[in-house]
C-alpha cells in the first residue's frame, strides 16, 4: 500500500505545475482531488502500519508556525480570509508530511522531480499553444490556462535546475533528452509571459546550467549546442519583438524605483506592518488590512511582506526557521546537488520578492523535498562513521 501512495504522490506533484489548468466545477482543482486520495491512502497505510516516522526539523518548525498562524484568528480583522488561509496552511503541512514519510529513498525523490518536471511541460505547451492562437491573457502576454502569467513563469523557471541536475547527474538517455529540451523550452515560455520577474528568475536558474557544461561528457556538450542553436533559431523564428520589449523594462523600473508599482504596494505594507510589528493583522489578512488603510484591495506581491503583515515579525522568524532548517541539509551533500539546491531557492527567492506565494504548493514541494534529501545526507554521513545502529527515522 506504501507504493501505491507513493504512486499517488507522484500524481500530486505532476499535477502541480498545471493545477489551475483542470478545475471541475464544484470540487476545485485536480490537485486538490489527487491530494485527497493520497491523504486517504496515507491515512489509511499509517492505521496498518501503526506509527509514523519521526519528524524532522523542517516538519517541526512548520507545527509551530502552523500554531502560530491558528492563533493568530483571535486577533485577524478578516476572520473569513484566515478561515480559508488556515485551511491551505493544514494542507500544506499534510503535504509536507506526506512527502517526508513515503519519499525516504533517492530514488523516490529523483522521482519526485522528475513528476514535476514532466507536470511543467503541460502549461509549457498551453502558453505555446495560446501564443500560436493568439490567445492574449493580457496585452501582448501569453499564458496557461487559468494561471497568471507571473505564476505559471516562476513555476515553469523552477525546475529548469531541477531538470540540468538529471541531465548532469543520470545515465537514462530518455529523462537526458527530456530535460534537454525542456531548459529551451522552458526559456521560450517564460519569454512569452513576458513576466519580468519570472525571466530575472530563469536567469538565476541558467547560471547553475552554464556553470555544469564543463563537466559534461563530449556528448552531453554536443547535445547542449544543438539544444543552444534550436533555441536561438525558435527565440528569433517565433517569439514576437513586444514580448522582448516588455522584459527590456527590468533595468529601468529597478531604476525608477516603481516594479510595476510594486515598491508603493510595499511601503504601504512596510507601514501595516508598523503598526502591528509583533502578532501582525492574522493569516490571510493582508488585502483586507490594505484596504482599511489606503482604500484599495490589492495583493502583497512579495511572500516575506506578506508573512510580516499578516504574522507579525515572530510568524516571518518562525517561516524563515523553516526555510533554513530545510537549506541546512544541504550541508552534508555532494557538490552537485548542493549547487542544484542553491540555485533552486535562489530562483525561487527571486520569484517570491514580487509574488506573494507563502500559500502556493510549489513553495511548500520544494522545501518539503528538500528536507528529505537532506536527512538522506544526514544518515549516510552517519553509516559511513559507524555512528548509525537503527533503520532511518
Amino acid at each position: 500500500m506504501d507504493k501505491w501512495t507513493f504512486r499517488l504522490l507522484l500524481l500530486l506533484v505532476f499535477s502541480i505545475p498545471a493545477e489551475n489548468m483542470f478545475v471541475l466545477p464544484g470540487f476545485g482543482t485536480i490537485s486538490r482531488i489527487i491530494g485527497l486520495v493520497v491523504v486517504v491512502a496515507a491515512i489509511g497505510f499509517m492505521c496498518k502500519k501503526q506509527g509514523i516516522r519521526n519528524l524532522g526539523p523542517v516538519q517541526c518548525f512548520f507545527g509551530i508556525f502552523l500554531i502560530w498562524l491558528m492563533a493568530s484568528f483571535f486577533w485577524s480583522i478578516d476572520l473569513e480570509g484566515s478561515k480559508d488561509s488556515i485551511s491551505i496552511y493544514v494542507k500544506h503541512g499534510v503535504f509536507l508530511w506526506i512527502i517526508w514519510e513515503f519519499s525516504q529513498s533517492e530514488n523516490q525523490q529523483m522521482q519526485l522531480m522528475k513528476a514535476y518536471i514532466l507536470g511543467a511541460f503541460v502549461p509549457i505547451i498551453s502558453i505555446i499553444t495560446a501564443f500560436l492562437q493568439g490567445l492574449q491573457s493580457s496585452y501582448f502576454r501569453y499564458s496557461a490556462t487559468g494561471f497568471d502569467p507571473n505564476d505559471i513563469g516562476l513555476t515553469i523557471a523552477l525546475a529548469v535546475p531541477m531538470a540540468w541536475y538529471i541531465v548532469t547527474a543520470t545515465q537514462k538517455k530518455v529523462f537526458i533528452w527530456i530535460c534537454s529540451f525542456y531548459v529551451p523550452l522552458a526559456f521560450i515560455a517564460i519569454i512569452l509571459t513576458a513576466s519580468r520577474a519570472a525571466f530575472v528568475a530563469l536567469i538565476v536558474a541558467l547560471v547553475f546550467v552554464v556553470s555544469g557544461i564543463p563537466k559534461l561528457s563530449m556528448l552531453k556538450k554536443s547535445l547542449f549546442l544543438l539544444l543552444i542553436l534550436l533555441s536561438g533559431i525558435l527565440v528569433a523564428k517565433f517569439v514576437p519583438a513586444y514580448s522582448w520589449d516588455r522584459l527590456m523594462t527590468i533595468g529601468s523600473q529597478v531604476a525608477e524605483g516603481d516594479v510595476g508599482s510594486r515598491v508603493n504596494i510595499w511601503r504601504g505594507g512596510i507601514e501595516i506592518f508598523a503598526d502591528h510589528p509583533l502578532m501582525g493583522t492574522g493569516i490571510g489578512s493582508f488585502r483586507t488590512s490594505f484596504e482599511s488603510y489606503f482604500g484599495i484591495w490589492v495583493s502583497p506581491h512579495n511572500l516575506f511582506l506578506s508573512v510580516m503583515v499578516d504574522l507579525g515579525i515572530i510568524g516571518l522568524c518562525l517561516f524563515l526557521a523553516i526555510v533554513a532548517a530545510a537549506l541546512y541539509g544541504t550541508k552534508r551533500m555532494d557538490s552537485l546537488k548542493r549547487k542544484m539546491w542553491i540555485f533552486i531557492f535562489l530562483t525561487w527567492f527571486v520569484g517570491v520578492m514580487t509574488l506573494g506565494w507563502a500559500h502556493r504548493k510549489p513553495t511548500w514541494f520544494l522545501i518539503g523535498l528538500l528536507s528529505v534529501q537532506g536527512a538522506v545526507q544526514v544518515k549516510k554521513q552517519e553509516e559511513i562513521n559507524g555512528v548509525a545502529t537503527k533503520p532511518f527515522p
